[in-house]
Parts: C-alpha cells; sequence; structure tokens
C-alpha cells in the first residue's frame, strides 16, 4: 500500500517499521485506549443528553455538538492509524488517505469554532444578558453551530484547490497536510488564532464580570447601581465547566500547535519520533477528555454516569429467581398457618 502514498519520510518510516514488538504493543495499547474513551465516552454523554429532557439546553448544544466531533474523531481518524501502529504501515490506499486528512482538519477547526461559540455565549450570558436573548435563541444557537461546521469545512479548501493533496506522515503516523508556509500560516491565523484570541477575550471579560459581581452582592441594593444584573448559582457552575472545557482543549492542542511551528521552521520530519507521537497522542486526547470533565465538574451528568455503569454491572448478576418468587408465598404460609393456630387455641 505504501507505494499508492506521495512525499513519505524514509527516515520516518524506517523508524516506524523498526520499533521493537514491545514498543509496537505499547503504543498501538495507548493510542487504541485514547480512542475507545473518546468513542464510549462521547456516545455516553448523547445518551444521557437524549434521556434527560432538563439536559437539553441552549449551553448543552455545544456539549452535544463536541460530542459528535470528537466521535467523529474516533470513527473515521483513528482506524487507519491504529492499524499502523500495529503493523508499521499505511494500511489503505491513496483515497483513504484523502479521507482521514480532511477528517483530522475538519474535526478540529469544527471542535475549535465550537469553542469560540460556546465562549461568546457565556460572554452574552454573563456579561450582556440582552445580547444573549437576542442571539441565543435554539434556533439561532443551531444556525451558529451548523455555521461553524461550515467554516471547518471551507478550512481545508484552499489546501485542495491549489493542487496539495494530504501525504501519509510516519512520524505522526497519519496523514496530514504538507507543511507548507503559504498554506499552514494562514490556517493557523485564520482558523486557529482568531477563534483562539476571542475565546481569551471573552472569557477574561467573564472573569472580571463574575468577579465583581461576587463584590457586589455583599454590598446593600442602594449601592449596586443601575446596570447590576444578578447571576444564578447555576449559571456560573455552567460557566466553569464550559471554561474547563476549553481550557481542556486548548492544553491538548497547544503543543500540537508549538510542534506544528518547529516543523514549519526545520522541515517535516526534523523532529524526533517520540515528538510527532506526542503531537498525535495529543491531538487525540482532546477527544477524549470532555466526558471526563463534564462528569467532575456537573452534578448532573455525574449523577447520570454512575446510574448508566451501575446499571452495566448490574446486568453482569444474575439474580437468584428461585429466592425471590417464593420468598413472598413463604411469608403469606405462615402467617395463614399462624391465624389458623391461633383460632384454634381460643
Amino acid at each position: 500500500m505504501m507505494s499508492h502514498l506521495p512525499s513519505i519520510n524514509s527516515s520516518s518510516l524506517k523508524s516506524l517499521r523498526s520499533r521493537a514488538p514491545a514498543l509496537v504493543i505499547t503504543e498501538t495499547s495507548i493510542y487504541t485506549s485514547i480512542s475507545i474513551a473518546a468513542l464510549l465516552g462521547n456516545s455516553l454523554v448523547l445518551w444521557i443528553v437524549y434521556k434527560n429532557r432538563a439536559l437539553r439546553t441552549i449551553p448543552n448544544y455545544f456539549v452535544i455538538s463536541l460530542a459528535c466531533t470528537d466521535i467523529s474523531m474516533a470513527l473515521l481518524g483513528t482506524p487507519w492509524s491504529i492499524v499502523v501502529l500495529a503493523t508499521g504501515s499505511w494500511p489503505s490506499n491513496f483515497a483513504g488517505c484523502q479521507v482521514q486528512g480532511y477528517v483530522v482538519i475538519l474535526v478540529a477547526i469544527a471542535s475549535l469554532q465550537n469553542l469560540m461559540i460556546m465562549a461568546f455565549n457565556r460572554y452574552c450570558r454573563i456579561v450582556n444578558q440582552s445580547l444573549y436573548r437576542k442571539v441565543f435563541t435554539k434556533n439561532r444557537t443551531r444556525l451558529l453551530i451548523f455555521l461553524a461546521y461550515i467554516i471547518a469545512a471551507i478550512s481545508a479548501l484552499p489546501y485542495i484547490i491549489g493542487g496539495q493533496f494530504y501525504v501519509f506522515q510516519p512520524g505522526k503516523f497519519f496523514c496530514y497536510q504538507k507543511s507548507m508556509v503559504e498554506y499552514t500560516i494562514p490556517l493557523m491565523l485564520i482558523f486557529i488564532g482568531t477563534p483562539t484570541v476571542i475565546i481569551l477575550i471573552c472569557y477574561l471579560k467573564v472573569f472580571f464580570a463574575l468577579r465583581n459581581h461576587q463584590k457586589n452582592l455583599h454590598k446593600p441594593e442602594s449601592e449596586r447601581g443601575s446596570k447590576f444584573q444578578r447571576i444564578t448559582v447555576e449559571e456560573i457552575r455552567i460557566t466553569r465547566t464550559l471554561f474547563a472545557t476549553i481550557v481542556g482543549y486548548l492544553l491538548c492542542w497547544m503543543p500540537v500547535l508549538f510542534i506544528e511551528i518547529i516543523d514549519l521552521g526545520l522541515g517535516e520530519g526534523s523532529l524526533p519520533r517520540q515528538v510527532y507521537m506526542m503531537f498525535t497522542m495529543c491531538g487525540l486526547s482532546s477527544s477524549a477528555i470532555n466526558p471526563v470533565i463534564y462528569g467532575v465538574m456537573n452534578k448532573t451528568f455525574r449523577r447520570e454516569y454512575k446510574k448508566a455503569f451501575k446499571c452495566g454491572a448490574s446486568n453482569t448478576v444474575q439474580p437468584r429467581q428461585s429466592n425471590s418468587k417464593t420468598r413472598p408465598v413463604n411469608t403469606i404460609n405462615k402467617l395463614y398457618q399462624k391465624t389458623k393456630l391461633n383460632e384454634t387455641e381460643t
């Protein structure tokens, strides 16, 4: 299959194929575990929201959207890479490489656009509530999320329209675009840098607004001012949960961005294979971390997680049907016999 793929770094490919069996097993197991965790964890999130109508709120629209992107990565992006780690070679053809390369870009950019809208949602809800009521109706929120995917789909088009194609990169063990200044820099600035700056600005304003709100709560109502807007404890909790989601995403993707910039300057394949391994592992980890954050930060999700795990555990234990069926009958017989005995004594 390798002969069908262009621009393969021979030294990285040699390093991939010459791994010790123990390293092959370790790398494949870790990557597969993260992929399975992303698939199952985010599927559980969707199932919980589907079952619990109280969770179908506007903020959770973003939770649903992020879960869908993470599931897409686990289903469409990782299977090829798992085979690469296990066998040391690309398992598909040129078309498969193009599909994986496009999916990786699409999912990564779509997730970041969703996080940007999420941050703007929190800014409006905490800082400018009148704007929140105008912008974030249910239908408009769905439209904004849809536009996020349109932007993500467009982000990869200049590279493709320019006659370029995705290439298999053995160090990163997946198909990705070539490091070219004319495509990589605009992609970083427009679709990564701009949303990141907007996210930071929105949450800085949210942070200062919450701090001022806390100070005003301790003042008499006459001293709070006409612009004071009461923020509920629930809204603060939602804001913290969504902020933790953004922090988790950025922590996973900052190493990826840093390595990408170094690779752009030094040339593809210039860094040790372990660095590129971290590149891909960190990117995939962002797809698995969100369900953990929801469980830690949100009481409702935590309670539903416990129910799901208890249900799964109880299904593995077969009940003793004979005891459960005969116990009520035996109790009735004993009561009947005791009553008859009392009647004969009287």
